[in-house]
């Protein structure tokens, strides 16, 4: 149910699982200081961004709806199970476990618990 840096970094090579972060695109495109002392802006080379935030109802908190859900993963190129995920701390990752896992019952969520404040150390 977990990854670590060299699991990570074995995958960038061999490119054997998707690799999704949760972060905002802007702290993911490197735009946006990262909150954290001594960790560099950016992202995990191969990986993609889908938000956290763009799963879940603004008006009630709940996540959305499956099609929408489904919608939003496909556009990525996530059709299986073959997915980690990733935030800033492994903790909004974990939304995007659960949200996926809605969609695939087949799905047990695969968190990468170093995240971008390891990976993106200084």
């Amino acid at each position: 149910m977990i990854k670590n840096k060299s699991e990570i970094d074995v995958n960038i090579e061999k490119k054997e699982f998707a690799l999704i972060d949760a972060r905002s695109k802007n702290r993911f495109l490197g735009l946006a200081l990262e909150p954290r002392p001594n960790v560099r802006s950016g992202s995990i080379e191969n990986s993609k961004c889908l938000p956290f935030s763009e799963c879940i109802n603004p008006k009630d908190n709940t996540f959305l709806n499956k099609k929408i859900l489904e919608k939003k993963f496909k556009s990525l190129g996530i059709v299986n199970n073959n997915v980690v995920f990733s935030c800033g701390s492994s903790v909004t990752a974990s939304v995007l476990g659960v949200a996926y896992s809605l969609i695939n019952n087949k799905y047990m969520p695969i968190i990468y618990v170093g995240s971008w404040s390891e990976y993106g150390k200084e």
